[in-house]
C-alpha cells in the first residue's frame, strides 16, 4: 500500500530512482536511527514504572486470594491437575509464565491504562498494547478487552 501511494505521488515528476546499498548510504542510515534519550530520563521513568508494577502485582495477589474460583483453581494446580497454570513460591497464580489477572474491571482497566499511558510505551495502538500486556499478564478475553 505504501509503495502504491509513493508511485501515485511521484508519477507526475520526471525523476530517476536509484537504489543505494545500506552500507553506502550512511547519511540516510544516520538519520533513520532513533533518538537517544538521556539515561537520567529513562532511569526516572523506569523507577515510576517499577513502583506502579509492584503495586499492581500486590493488588493482583490480593484479589486472587479473595476470588473463590481462583482459590479452587489454585488447589487444582497444587494437585497437578492443571498443566497450563503455575503457582510459584510467591503465591501468585500464573498462566504459563504470565500473571493471571482476576476478573476485576478496575484492575484490568488500570493495567490497560498503565500500558497505554506508560512513559516507555508512548500511547501504543491495540496491537502493540496487546503485545506488551501479554508478555506479563493473562486473562480470559484479554484481546477482546483491549479492542
Amino acid at each position: 500500500m505504501r509503495q502504491m501511494r509513493w508511485i501515485e505521488l511521484l508519477k507526475d515528476y520526471d525523476c530517476i530512482i536509484q537504489y543505494h546499498l545500506r552500507k553506502a548510504n550512511v547519511v540516510a542510515d544516520a538519520l533513520s536511527r532513533k533518538f537517544v534519550v538521556s539515561l537520567a530520563a529513562i532511569r526516572g521513568a523506569l523507577v515510576v514504572n517499577f513502583k506502579v508494577q509492584l503495586d499492581l502485582v500486590r493488588r493482583i495477589k490480593a484479589l486472587q486470594k479473595n476470588d473463590l474460583n481462583l482459590v479452587q483453581l489454585m488447589e487444582e494446580v497444587k494437585k497437578g491437575n492443571k498443566s497450563d497454570f503455575v503457582l510459584l513460591d510467591d503465591g501468585i497464580l500464573r498462566f504459563r509464565t504470565r500473571l493471571y489477572v482476576p476478573n476485576d474491571g478496575d484492575l484490568r482497566r488500570k493495567l490497560l491504562e498503565e500500558v497505554h499511558c506508560s512513559r516507555l510505551a508512548i500511547h501504543p495502538g491495540r496491537t502493540k498494547m496487546y503485545k506488551y500486556l501479554r508478555q506479563n499478564c493473562w486473562w480470559s478475553g484479554m484481546k477482546r478487552d483491549i479492542a
